[in-house]
C-alpha cells in the first residue's frame, strides 16, 4: 500500500516548491575558519604542449580543403561507377521482319528474290551486330575497370591520411563522427 501513497507525496513535495528554502541551514561551529577557500587551480598547461597543438591544429586546417576534395571526388567515383554498372547495351536497328503477306501479292520469282535479298541482310546485320556488340562489351568492361581503379585509389589514399574516417573496414562509407572531429580540426 505505500506505493499508493506515492503520487500524494509527490504533489506535496512540489507543491512545497524549494524544500532547501524550508529547511535550516547547518550552521558553522564557532571558531572555524570563515574565509573561503580558494579553488584547485589547474596546473598551468605546458608551453611546448599547447605549441605542439597550435601546429597540429594548423597543419590540420592546411590539409583539410585537400582532404574534403578527395572525400567529394570519392562520392563522384561512386556515382561514376554506378552509372556504367547500369549501361545497357542497345543493339542496332534490325532490318525489317518479312512479311508473308505483303509478298503475297508478288510472283513467285519475286518473292524468292526478295527472300533471298532478306536473308542477305538479315546475316549482314547479325555480323555487323555481333562486333557492335562485342565492341560495346569491350568498352564497357574497360571503363568499368576504369571507374573502379579510380574508386579504389581515392579510398586507399582516404584511408592512408585518415584511418579512422570510414565506418568499416571494406566500406566506403564516412563515419560521421570522424568526419566532424576532421572539419573541426580537433582530432
Amino acid at each position: 500500500m505505500p506505493w499508493q501513497l506515492f503520487p500524494l507525496l509527490l504533489l506535496l513535495l512540489t507543491a512545497c516548491g524549494d524544500l532547501r528554502r524550508l529547511l535550516p541551514l547547518p550552521q558553522e561551529p564557532q571558531g572555524s575558519r570563515t574565509e573561503a577557500v580558494a579553488p584547485k587551480e589547474r596546473p598551468a598547461s605546458d608551453p611546448s604542449q599547447l605549441q605542439k597543438q597550435k601546429i597540429a591544429r594548423d597543419r590540420c586546417l592546411q590539409e583539410l580543403p585537400a582532404l574534403e576534395a578527395q572525400m567529394a571526388e570519392l562520392r563522384r567515383s561512386e556515382a561514376r561507377l554506378a552509372r556504367v554498372k547500369e549501361e545497357a547495351y542497345a543493339p542496332q536497328s534490325s532490318p525489317p521482319r518479312w512479311n508473308e503477306d505483303e509478298e503475297s501479292r508478288f510472283r513467285l520469282e519475286d518473292r524468292e528474290s526478295d527472300w533471298q535479298r532478306y536473308l542477305q541482310a538479315r546475316d549482314h546485320w547479325t555480323r555487323r551486330e555481333s562486333g557492335h556488340r562485342a565492341r560495346w562489351q569491350a568498352d564497357h568492361a574497360r571503363r568499368w575497370q576504369e571507374a573502379q581503379a579510380r574508386l579504389d585509389q581515392v579510398v586507399r589514399s582516404l584511408r592512408d591520411q585518415q584511418p579512422d574516417l570510414f565506418t568499416a573496414p571494406g566500406s566506403i562509407e564516412f563515419n560521421p563522427l570522424a568526419v566532424s572531429r576532421l572539419r573541426d580540426c580537433s582530432g
